[in-house]
């Protein structure tokens, strides 16, 4: 892995082939919010969330796993707005899976593996079930991150009820459960020179950084949304992340090469209790 230097604000490594503007040392440690091991051949952890649609096996932290709690999964009325999640069933690392431009085409818009030392394996959200084929939302950037994949390659699917919503103009996150505000912070977003893009993405993966102190602070989200500036960053392809600081006096600014930055107690509460594939809008 490359480390880039801390005045860079790298983006997270994340399921396409070094997906990030740049890649973090990472560790190897356990303990963050696994959303789908990336060594497991099952979806035990693929529901760490709110809700799953089938009864996953024991997850290896109850304590961090919200889904272990009834009362966290979507209401009744919330399911018809829940987000629905796919991870796919193959969780080996090096595992690779096909996104197309259509279910009546061959023809592939990319390839996205499962890559070491992230938490969680390739996971989709679901814009529409077309029985052996799902329109998608994916870590891409062709087709304005839009494909379609195989039914079959994917386990078991999950509801939740989780948003992010990002306002550049205020520096501020928001995180939502339905229509409940949980946490409000501020961030640092892109310099005019190199502007985080606005648009909905969805949380892909994370990784948690060798250094807790270093400049992607305790955890890093990988998005789904690409820098309109950088085509290639570092080793990465321009992939935009949400993570932790070591320097919590840049937040409220326009401070970084495209990707979010928000403080390190709240990067870890977000790692605590969200799943992978909760909805990301950026807007102005």
């Amino acid at each position: 892995m490359r480390v880039f230097p801390t005045s860079k604000c790298s983006s997270i490594l994340t399921v396409a082939v070094l997906g990030a503007l740049s890649v973090p040392t990472l560790s190897t440690t356990a303990g963050a919010q696994d959303a789908t091991t990336a060594t497991s051949t099952t979806s035990t952890t693929a529901t760490t969330v709110a809700g799953a649609l089938s009864t996953p096996s024991a997850p290896t932290n109850p304590s961090a796993n919200p889904s272990a709690n009834p009362s966290a999964n979507p209401s009744a009325t919330d399911v018809l707005n829940a987000t629905s999640v796919a991870p796919v069933k193959d969780g080996r690392s090096g595992a690779t899976f096909t996104v197309y431009a259509s279910a009546s085409t061959a023809k592939p818009l990319a390839k996205l593996t499962n890559l070491k030392n992230v938490f969680g394996r390739v996971v989709f959200v679901v814009q529409e079930d077309q029985g052996d084929w799902l329109k998608v939302q994916a870590p891409i950037r062709q087709n304005g991150g839009i494909g379609y994949i195989q039914a079959s390659i994917i386990d078991r699917r999950f509801l939740h009820d989780w948003k992010i919503k990002i306002e550049l103009s205020k520096r501020q996150l928001t995180l939502m459960r339905g229509a409940e505000v949980l946490m409000t912070e501020k961030v640092a977003v892109g310099l005019a020179k190199t502007p985080t893009p606005v648009g909905k993405f969805y949380t892909v993966d994370i990784v948690k950084p060798k250094r807790a102190n270093g400049p992607y602070g305790a955890f890093a989200y990988g998005i789904s949304g690409f820098s309109p500036v950088y085509q290639k960053f570092g080793a990465g392809d321009g992939r935009i992340g949400i993570h932790g600081t070591n320097d919590p006096s840049k937040l409220g600014t326009a401070a970084s090469n495209g990707c979010i930055r928000i403080s390190n107690a709240a990067i870890t509460k977000m790692r605590n209790l969200l799943p992978l594939g909760v909805p990301v809008e950026i807007v102005a």
